[in-house]
């Protein structure tokens, strides 16, 4: 999907109205304004002189419902290993086959709300992650984000 400025400014302005919740029209004047103003002033950082391409609507709700399992799923494994005691705390190097810049972030913050693991670093796309599961499981926690990964965006 490409994004142009047009777009842009009806995304942000789409925005302020679902997170204002109000219809009066000095807020939607408001809005029109704040959404203008944003999208001018940051168009530049956003576009990089390029179309923007965000995932599409498939691939958002693929993601959305791998990440929801995936911390729930975590949630009880990380709450066994915080009764039992049993951590090993380390930082594993985990390099994504894209360069994208939206997947690398939405990858990490994935991660990142998983429990027991957290991003600590970002190099284009190799991520630093902190994982307490302990060091024998190296491999198998790269190899799940890379599977996460490819379930999703490939």
């Amino acid at each position: 999907m490409r994004i142009r400025k047009r777009h842009g400014f009806l995304i942000v302005f789409i925005f302020w109205m679902l997170f204002s919740l109000n219809l009066n029209l000095n807020n939607i004047l408001l809005g029109l304004i704040s959404s203008f103003v944003v999208i001018n002033i940051t168009w530049g950082f956003v576009s990089d002189n390029k179309i923007f391409k965000i995932p599409t609507l498939k691939v958002l709700i693929k993601y959305s419902s791998s990440l929801f399992i995936e911390i729930y799923k975590d949630s009880f494994t990380h709450l066994k290993r915080i009764i039992k005691k049993e951590s090993d705390p380390y930082i594993i190097q985990v390099k994504l086959p894209t360069e994208d810049p939206i997947v690398v972030t939405m990858v990490s913050n994935a991660i990142t709300l998983t429990p027991g693991t957290i991003t600590v670093d970002v190099e284009k796309n190799i991520l630093y992650v902190l994982d307490i599961e302990g060091n024998n499981k190296k491999d198998e926690t790269i190899n799940s984000i890379l599977d996460s990964y490819k379930k999703v965006f490939e």
